[in-house]
């Protein structure tokens, strides 16, 4: 099984949701990482992903996320989590 996580932007109400983990397929798992440089977020099969906005490589794999990011489209702190849940 897999995970869903959902964040949601309480300045611009922007919504966005990650399928992580890796469900039935035999694949490699899917993770969260933030950038260090933009502090971007990223889902990748990748052991070592770079960051697709900045182009930087030291991206650090999330493993909490009840925090507040920065909101992709308004760019302000106020992407937090807000839906889990599982998929198959």
């Amino acid at each position: 099984m897999g995970e869903i996580v959902g964040f949601v932007c309480s300045k611009c109400n922007y919504e966005k949701s990650y399928f992580l983990g890796v469900g039935f397929n035999d694949l490699k798992e899917k993770n969260l990482y933030e950038c260090n440089n933009c502090r971007a977020l990223k889902a990748s099969r990748l052991s070592k992903p770079k960051c697709s906005k900045c182009k930087n490589s030291l991206l650090i794999k999330l493993y909490s996320y009840e925090r507040t990011f920065n909101c992709p489209k308004c760019k302000s702190e106020d992407f937090n989590f807000e839906i889990g849940g599982l998929w198959d």
